[in-house]
């Protein structure tokens, strides 16, 4: 994990929790979940987005999200890559866009794989054009990334709290946590997770 949002979560434990808006967000599906596996059906998904709805709306994510900053090429329309300017995105504003909607509906696409995984590699976890409400996961390549830590729901809701960034316009950049909004979501969003699991976080066990 990185240096950047290590600190800022160590800021929040340190000093406690400190609420920037009263909005908040529930994930939820479209229809049943398009899958193509038989370890993933509306149940399974169904978990996921409430432990994924759990992060958007925690403290600890939005406390986190708030102090970091980054290159306003993440803005982008459709799936065309963003424009290089030298305004900078707060994460005040990334986390505004990912409450603007309160109940968006998301259609689930689950395939076994992308790229199969290998015994050094997991590739990429999933797709997402952005500005869309469509979501393409990787059942294999997810499990094969955090299958070792954790359920594959809690996977899941991480992939989705990643996969989401790109639902409301922000594209990839240079894949680096710094400067890439949708990976530095995803980092923040397991490393909540697998601190909640591992700690049986009462608000994590529930959904489970």
């Amino acid at each position: 994990m990185s240096y950047k949002i290590i600190l800022a979560l160590f800021v929040v434990c340190a000093f406690g929790v400190f609420g920037f808006t009263d909005n908040t967000v529930t994930l939820s599906r479209n229809g049943n979940v398009d899958t193509q596996t038989d370890k993933v059906n509306n149940v399974v998904a169904d978990k996921a987005l409430a432990i994924a709805s759990l992060v958007l709306n925690s403290k600890e994510f939005q406390d986190s999200i708030i102090k970091l900053n980054f290159p306003y090429n993440n803005h982008c329309e459709g799936c065309k890559k963003g424009r290089n300017r030298k305004e900078m995105i707060g994460g005040q504003i990334v986390l505004d866009s990912i409450l603007r909607e309160g109940n968006p509906k998301l259609t689930l696409h689950i395939l076994p794989y992308g790229k199969k995984p290998t015994k050094r590699k997991c590739f990429g976890l999933g797709r997402t054009c952005p500005d869309s409400y469509a979501i393409t996961s990787y059942y294999e390549n997810i499990d094969c990334s955090m299958g070792n830590e954790l359920p594959f729901a809690c996977s899941y809701a991480v992939h989705l709290c990643h996969e989401y960034s790109h639902n409301v316009g922000y594209c990839h950049t240079t894949n680096n946590v710094q400067t890439d909004i949708a990976e530095a979501i995803g980092e923040i969003a397991y490393y909540l997770v697998k601190q909640w699991y591992d700690t049986k976080d009462q608000r994590l066990i529930d959904l489970l």
